[in-house]
C-alpha cells in the first residue's frame, strides 16, 4: 500500500506487500505471526519510539494505571449494581483483577500514541483506523488477556478509539481499515471429566487455606484448621484510594473511558448476581486466597463477600519476580493491598507498601537440595516474548524483546556446536502476538533440541541450567542447588536496589552475567567439571545469601512451622 499523502502509520497487522520506505510501524506487533513473510523486518522497517525512555517513566505509567482504576471503580460498581449498597472492599476485590488489566492497557497505548503524535507532528501521516463500533466478547479474565491485551484486532481498535479522542496534526489523514482474521485460542466447552475437576477444585477453594501450588491436600487441611480462629490485631488492608495517595498527581486522559471498560467486561463477570447489602461480622477471620482469583470471577466474588463483611485476606507469593522487579502494578493493586502477603523470604519492597511476611514455602521446601545429575545435559530456559506491552511492570519493552531474543542467538553462537549439541532448549508456552521462539532459534542452530514434557524432572537431573531471565525457575533452581548460570540485560529488567545488590553478589561469584556472550564463555569454561565450580565456597555462599532473601527454606517440618504461624495471624 503506497500513498502520495505521506507514510502510513501502521497500528494493526501489516499487509502482505508493503514498502519499508512508506511505512511507519507503531511497534513490532505489526509483524506478529508474519515474521517469515518479511525477512529482516527488525532492521528494514522503521518503528515509532518507545514511550518509556527510563525506568521512572515505566514506574509512573504503572501509577497512572492504578489511579485510573481508582477513578473508574465507583462508576463501574454503580453500572454493574445500581441498586446495591455494597462496601468498597467488595468492589475492589471483585473488580481490580479485570479493571487493572484494562487500565494498564489503556495507559500504555495512550502514552504510546502521545509519543507518536509529539515525535511525528510535522510529518504527514496516513492513519488506517478501525471503526469505534466494533464489538468484542471475552469469556473471562484469561480470555481478556489473550484476545484483548495480546489481540491484534482489539489493540488496533483501542489505538483507533484513543486516537480519535486526541488532537492530532491537521496534516494527518484518517482512512478506514479492516479487522484481520486472527488465529486466537479457542476455548471448547469442557467435557464431563473437566467439569468434575472444576467442581472439586472450586470446592477446595472454599477452605480457609486452599490447596495452593506446592501444597498437598493434607497440608491444606492442616493449615485451614490452624486458621479456625478470629484474626488477631487490627486490619492491615488498604483501599485503592489510599494506595493512590502515595503517588503524585498524574495527567490522565481527559475524555470518558467508560465505554472502553464496559466493552471489555468478561461474560463471567457480567453474569454475577450481586447482593444488595452485606452484614458485617463481629469476629473477622483470615482467609488465604488462591491465585485463581485473577481468572475465576465466581471464586473472586466469594472473596469479595468475605472482604465486604470485614474478614481479611492473605495472598502468598506463587512464583518469581515478586520482590525483585522495580515496580509491579496489578500485583500491587490487588495482592499487596490485603491484610498480609506471604513472601518467599523478602521483607520489604522499596516504596511499595504492604504487610509482608517471610515464609518458608512448602513448594521450595519440597525441592530443597534435590539436584541429582543423571543427564550430562545443559538446559536453557527462556521466557515469554510478547510484542505488546500488556503489563506495566518493569519488564522488557516490545522493542527490547527483539534484543532479548537476539541475545539467545549470541549465547548459542558463543557456546559452540559441540556443547550446543548437548543442550535442550525450553521455550515459553505459546502466547498470541509474540515473537517466534523455538521455530526461530532451532533452524539457526540445528544441533539444538527441544526440552519437552514436565520441566522440573529435566532441570533436577541436568548437568547445568541456564536462564535468560529471572523468575520462578531461578528461585526453584537456587533452592534445589542446581548448577546454574543466569544472563539478562539489567536495563531491560529493572530491579529493586536490594535485588540489584543480590545479583551483584551472584555476578561476583560467576553465576550472573549481564552479557549473553560472557555467560556462554563461562558455560564452556566450567563444563568439564561443573561440580568443582558449583560447590566452591564462593558460589555456595552467594547461592545461600540469595536463597535467604528470595527462596527461603528452613530445617525441620515446614508445615508445622506454618501451622504455628497461622495461629498468630
Amino acid at each position: 500500500m503506497k500513498t502520495s499523502r505521506g507514510r502510513i502509520l501502521q497500528l494493526g497487522a501489516v499487509a502482505e506487500a508493503c514498502d519499508p520506505a512508506t511505512l511507519l510501524c507503531g511497534g513490532p506487533w505489526v509483524f506478529a505471526g508474519r515474521e517469515a513473510d518479511f525477512a529482516d523486518w527488525e532492521q528494514r522497517f522503521t518503528f515509532a519510539p518507545e514511550p518509556f525512555a527510563t525506568t521512572n517513566d515505566l514506574v509512573q505509567a504503572g501509577q497512572m494505571a492504578m489511579q485510573l482504576s481508582a477513578q473508574y471503580l465507583p462508576k463501574l460498581a454503580r453500572t454493574l449494581a445500581p441498586a446495591s449498597q455494597l462496601p468498597g472492599a467488595y468492589w475492589e476485590t471483585l473488580l481490580i483483577p479485570w479493571l487493572g488489566v484494562v487500565s494498564q492497557q489503556i495507559v500504555e497505548r495512550w502514552l504510546r500514541i502521545k509519543v507518536i503524535v509529539e515525535h511525528f507532528a510535522a510529518e504527514p501521516l496516513v492513519l488506517p483506523l478501525l471503526p469505534d463500533d466494533l464489538s468484542f466478547h471475552f469469556q473471562d479474565e484469561n480470555d481478556l488477556v489473550l484476545r484483548g491485551s495480546l489481540g491484534l484486532t482489539f489493540n488496533h481498535w483501542l489505538f483507533s478509539w484513543l486516537l480519535r479522542r486526541m488532537k492530532w496534526p491537521e496534516i494527518w489523514k484518517e482512512v478506514p481499515a479492516k479487522a484481520i482474521s486472527e488465529d486466537l485460542p479457542v476455548f471448547p466447552k469442557p467435557g464431563i471429566s473437566q467439569r468434575l475437576r472444576r467442581i472439586i477444585s472450586r470446592s477446595l477453594l472454599k477452605l480457609p487455606f486452599p490447596r495452593l501450588k506446592g501444597l498437598s491436600l493434607w497440608q491444606s487441611l492442616r493449615l485451614s484448621l490452624a486458621l479456625s480462629h478470629p484474626s488477631h490485631g487490627t486490619d492491615q488492608s488498604r483501599s485503592l484510594a489510599t494506595l493512590c495517595k502515595d503517588f503524585s498527581a498524574s495527567t490522565l486522559p481527559d475524555f470518558d473511558l467508560l465505554p472502553v471498560f464496559l466493552r471489555t467486561i468478561p461474560s463471567s463477570l457480567k453474569e454475577l448476581k450481586h447482593p444488595k447489602k452485606i452484614a458485617p461480622v463481629s469476629a473477622p477471620r483470615l482467609y488465604v486466597a488462591s491465585i485463581s482469583a485473577y481468572e475465576d470471577s465466581r471464586y473472586r466474588q466469594r472473596l469479595a463477600r468475605l472482604r465486604g463483611q470485614g474478614d481479611r485476606l492473605m495472598f502468598i507469593q506463587h512464583g518469581g519476580n515478586y520482590g525483585q522487579i522495580k515496580s509491579p502494578c496489578l500485583t500491587r493493586m490487588f495482592e499487596f493491598q490485603q491484610h498480609v502477603f506471604g513472601t518467599w523470604g523478602w521483607q520489604s519492597y522499596e516504596e511499595v507498601r504492604g504487610n509482608f511476611l517471610p515464609l518458608p514455602y512448602p513448594q521450595l521446601a519440597r525441592i530443597a537440595n534435590a539436584h541429582e545429575e543423571k543427564n550430562a545435559q545443559l538446559i536453557f530456559v527462556g521466557t515469554e516474548m510478547p510484542l505488546f506491552g500488556y503489563r506495566l511492570d518493569c519488564r522488557p519493552s516490545p522493542l527490547q524483546t527483539i534484543l532479548y531474543r537476539k541475545a539467545k542467538e549470541t549465547f548459542f553462537a558463543t557456546l559452540g556446536e559441540e556443547l550446543t549439541s548437548q543442550t535442550l532448549y525450553r521455550p515459553y508456552f505459546p502466547l498470541p502476538s509474540s515473537l517466534a521462539d523455538a521455530d526461530w532459534l532451532l533452524p539457526r542452530f540445528p544441533q539444538l533440541k527441544l526440552c519437552q514434557g514436565p520441566l522440573w524432572p529435566s532441570i533436577r537431573s541436568c548437568r547445568l541450567l541456564v536462564l535468560d531471565h529471572h523468575g520462578t525457575t531461578l528461585l526453584e533452581a537456587m533452592a534445589a542447588n542446581i548448577p546454574l548460570l543466569v544472563t539478562f540485560c539489567p536495563e531491560h529488567w529493572p530491579l529493586t536496589r536490594k535485588s540489584q545488590d543480590m545479583f551483584q553478589i551472584l555476578e561476583r561469584a560467576g553465576i550472573y552475567f549481564a552479557d549473553a556472550h560472557l555467560c556462554a564463555q563461562k558455560a564452556r569454561h566450567i563444563w568439564p567439571n561443573i561440580q568443582n565450580w558449583w560447590q566452591s565456597s564462593d558460589v555456595q555462599n552467594a547461592r545461600q545469601m540469595f536463597c535467604c532473601e528470595y527462596a527461603l527454606t528452613i530445617p525441620g517440618d515446614t508445615t508445622s512451622y506454618l501451622a504455628s504461624l497461622c495461629k498468630t495471624l
